[in-house]
């Protein structure tokens, strides 16, 4: 283990050897008592510093939602497409953002997927940072710790106004 030492040199004036010794004890036994950083601890920080640094630089939206469905974490991505903090979207701040006819119908696919602890694929209309609404798809699955137990969600988002465009004016031609 990880020992941490503190090397006093110490005499005693007032001849209680024996108080000194006790309060020397105290000190000693509250340090061992600090929390040592384990090493499942520090593999844990490194694995989320990992995965924010993939998701920041993911070429898509991501987000995660905990068991109360409530979302938790929004990448770099999608905070500057939406042109928000991450407090503003944490929680359900998200939903703001969300085209008002589109609301009710994104918010019951996910809930009812996420009641079920089912994979789901939705589109709705989502503010941009320019007060534009454009076309997403948003992909979102169940997510399990590695002994199996439900954390929440996990989601990815895409742009797909362009090509919402593109089906429209083949559909024209058609």
């Amino acid at each position: 283990p990880d020992v941490q030492a503190l090397v006093m040199n110490m005499r005693d004036f007032t001849g209680r050897k024996q108080a000194g010794e006790e309060e020397l004890m105290t000190f000693a036994q509250v340090k061992q008592e600090q929390p040592v950083e384990s090493a499942e601890g520090k593999h844990r920080e490194e694995s989320e510093q990992r995965f924010r640094l993939l998701a920041d630089n993911a070429p898509v939206m991501i987000w995660t939602s905990g068991i109360d469905k409530l979302c938790t974490y929004f990448n770099a991505p999608w905070l500057a497409f939406t042109g928000r903090t991450m407090e503003q979207e944490l929680g359900n701040g998200w939903v703001e953002g969300v085209y008002p006819a589109d609301k009710q119908r994104c918010l019951d696919i996910y809930t009812s997927s996420f009641d079920a602890q089912i994979p789901f694929s939705m589109d709705y209309r989502l503010r941009r940072f320019d007060g534009q609404y454009r076309w997403i798809l948003d992909n979102g699955i169940p997510f399990y710790a590695p002994d199996g137990t439900f954390t929440g969600y996990i989601g990815s988002c895409i742009d797909i106004t362009d090509r919402r465009s593109l089906e429209q004016r083949k559909q024209q031609f058609l």
